[in-house]
């Protein structure tokens, strides 16, 4: 089976280019998600426990209220009741101006990374060196094998109801490390895209979790008649994603 090739120049080249993006385009939605998604792909083979992973952690932790408020503009308002939308004209356009006030602040700490990017690199780039080493010594066998324990897991908790928010997020961040990690060390094989798939539905749970916070803690909807309907509404949608998740490992290895 196919094995990855990369080097810590190309991962990094490719977040910088996704960054010089998104100040460029800072209303360009799909732009900053690249920019997590490559961030993201760099931590998985990072040690949490070393600066370098601290370093790009934050890059992912300042622009995380950003991409739960694009998320909410973009697919959230969709998963409402319509009749419910005309309450929530007004918190739009709060969570609009929102995402404008923090990508301000958001901006110059990207162009201060982009102005001191061989610095703000170096570090990064020698961490991911040894990281990628380390990678390209394990067996393949090995790589497998963890693989299989996480599916594992998640196959048994699928099959449990759907546990509180959090369980479900640790599960999500889980299989999205190893889907980044089995994606890069065997790009062809079967699982990813079981893993894509699981990636894809959990993302979807995690974004109702992250709208619901956002209208319930941030928007006055519960001053509304339609609080219990949206609220049902938003868990049954959720609870479907969790049964579809459970399928898909049904098909997995």
């Amino acid at each position: 089976m196919k094995s990855a090739e990369y080097e810590p120049s190309e991962l990094l080249t490719g977040l910088r280019q996704c960054l010089r993006h998104v100040l460029a385009n800072p209303d360009d939605i799909e732009a900053l998600h690249a920019m997590r998604v490559a961030t993201r792909g760099i931590l998985a083979h990072l040690d949490k426990d070393s600066s370098a992973f601290e370093q790009l952690k934050t890059l992912i932790n300042l622009s995380n209220d950003l991409r739960d408020q694009d998320v909410f503009l973009s697919k959230g308002i969709h998963r409402l009741p319509e009749k419910f939308l005309p309450n929530v004209e007004d918190g739009i356009r709060y969570v609009q101006y929102l995402r404008g006030e923090k990508m301000r602040e958001f901006l110059p700490q990207l162009q201060t990374i982009h102005a001191q990017w061989g610095t703000w690199s170096s570090c990064i780039e020698k961490a991911l060196a040894n990281a990628i080493a380390a990678d390209k010594s394990i067996e393949p066998s090995g790589t497998i094998f963890e693989v299989r324990i996480q599916l594992k897991k998640a196959r048994k908790r699928l099959k449990k109801p759907m546990p509180k928010e959090r369980a479900v997020h640790k599960l999500r961040i889980r299989l999205k490390k190893a889907r980044y990690l089995l994606n890069h060390l065997q790009p062809d094989h079967p699982s990813n895209k079981s893993l894509k798939k699981l990636q894809a539905l959990l993302g979807e749970h995690h974004d109702i979790t992250q709208m619901k916070r956002m209208l319930f803690h941030s928007l006055p909807v519960a001053h509304t008649g339609h609080f219990e309907e949206v609220r049902q509404t938003l868990n049954a949608q959720q609870e479907k994603l969790w049964r579809k998740a459970g399928k898909v490992m049904d098909k997995s290895i």
